[in-house]
């Protein structure tokens, strides 16, 4: 469920990948407006972690900067009481070089499925900056 900090940004929950855990976008947020996006901007956090806390405010900057744009910003919970366990075993399948620290943000290029990771200050700026590159 989204609430305001995630304002333009889709959660994904289990209900969002397939069988054979394929990320599917349902958008049952209305974010994508009909369109496939060229490019889909991942945060993976935990609410119990310390720098996931600080980072989603400013991930929440990033997504507004992007609203209306290509790029879909996507939050992944990785823990806490409604998230299913095997939540993590189909991030997992999407991002295999991942090794697990968190908060992590990603791109994924919806075109050819090429994964950039975010090595940078997590400052919304720079996190929209590095989305549109």
């Amino acid at each position: 469920m989204a609430n305001d900090l995630f304002k333009y940004t889709l959660i994904l929950e289990n209900a969002d990948f397939d069988a054979s855990h394929k990320l599917k976008l349902t958008d049952s947020q209305g974010l994508l407006q009909g369109k496939m996006p060229r490019r889909v901007l991942v945060l993976m956090y935990s609410d119990s972690c310390p720098h996931c806390v600080t980072t989603k405010p400013e991930f929440a900057k990033a997504a507004k900067a992007l609203h209306g744009s290509d790029i879909l910003p996507v939050a992944i919970p990785l823990e806490g009481p409604d998230v299913d366990k095997e939540l993590s075993k189909r991030v997992q399948s999407i991002f295999p070089d991942w090794s697990g620290g968190i908060p992590f943000i990603a791109t994924i290029d919806t075109a050819n499925g090429a994964i950039r990771p975010f090595q940078q200050a997590r400052k919304g700026d720079a996190i929209a900056s590095f989305a549109k590159a």
